[in-house]
């Protein structure tokens, strides 16, 4: 998995924002983060 870090742009692959791009606005542990949109 890519490393991620804050203020990051990532794209959202699944779910009802499939396609939008997000910002990474916290590090939760190796698999989730906190996006905004």
């Amino acid at each position: 998995m890519p490393q991620l870090m804050l203020g990051q742009l990532a794209k959202s692959i699944a779910g009802r924002d499939k396609g939008r791009f997000m910002v990474v606005i916290g590090i939760i542990d190796e698999d989730y983060v906190y996006v905004v949109d």
